[in-house]
């Protein structure tokens, strides 16, 4: 794929460089992808640099006083900075690795797909959620661990959103779908998909019905200081039930669509009894 290397590299006989050469126009980018996501400023000299950007940065200048090839590239980062970020987090070395979670290298930087195109406008919807949620909760996890957004228990919102793009994927085929209303206990939740009569669906689950679930869902080893999560998925006739713990990791608009998918393979290969 094209990266920025390969476009700085082009531009180096029309004067764009990323050694210093003189005291002309340069782009500083800041090598952090959370809080100020691949943050820019165009400079002519380095008192006019805040002390935001004189640490953790990459910069690019220009030998002359055409500012056309720096401002498109500042405007460039500026508007695919959810794209740059996705892909930074899924490729760098060091991103939610190093003691900084949030700082990458210049080679994360130089890496990044860089094409003439608006890359991020011509994302489909599926593209788009599953962007919007890794950075959205990636980074949150990354910097707060146990105490992220994903290990809150979801709100009905949520659950009504996962069932939107559960249902949207799984009914692009089989058309007739529905949600029923999920089932909450105190550290699950149920979560009924059905077609045609609904009536055979719990409303809800007895306490001895919730520990022989949790035996099943849950299995520690203290000696290890391990502790294994399952979920499950059980076809029971019309119906399927999506069994996960109650943290909102599990109900994440991009597991929908994951799910969805592996319901889908699962039906198709019971059909053809593969």
């Amino acid at each position: 794929y094209p990266k920025l290397s390969n476009y700085l590299k082009e531009k180096t006989k029309e004067g764009i460089f990323t050694t210093k050469k003189n005291n002309n126009l340069y782009l500083i980018i800041k090598k952090n992808i959370f809080n100020h996501l691949l943050s820019t400023l165009l400079v002519n000299n380095s008192n006019q640099i805040d002390e935001f950007f004189q640490k953790e940065v990459y910069n690019i200048y220009t030998t002359n006083k055409n500012t056309y090839e720096l401002q498109y590239l500042k405007n460039k980062i500026d508007g695919e900075k959810k794209l740059y970020k996705y892909f930074i987090l899924n490729t760098s070395e060091r991103a939610g690795i190093s003691r900084s979670s949030s700082t990458i290298l210049v080679s994360d930087i130089k890496n990044i797909p860089f094409t003439k195109k608006n890359i991020i406008n011509n994302l489909s919807e599926i593209q788009r959620i599953i962007l919007e949620d890794s950075i959205n909760y990636l980074d949150d996890f990354f910097r707060l661990g146990e105490n992220s957004i994903i290990h809150k228990i979801p709100s009905s919102e949520e659950l009504d959103q996962f069932a939107k793009y559960y249902l949207m994927v799984l009914n692009s085929v089989y058309k007739t779908y529905k949600a029923a209303e999920p089932i909450q206990t105190s550290s699950n939740i149920i979560f009924p998909f059905y077609w045609g009569n609904k009536s055979k669906i719990p409303k809800k689950v007895n306490n001895e019905f919730e520990r022989h679930l949790n035996h099943l869902l849950q299995k520690n080893y203290p000696e290890a200081n391990l502790r294994f999560i399952r979920v499950m998925r059980i076809y029971d006739e019309n119906v399927i039930y999506l069994i996960k713990p109650k943290q909102l990791r599990y109900w994440l608009r991009s597991v929908a669509i994951r799910d969805a998918d592996e319901t889908f393979a699962f039906l198709v290969n019971q059909e053809y009894n593969v």
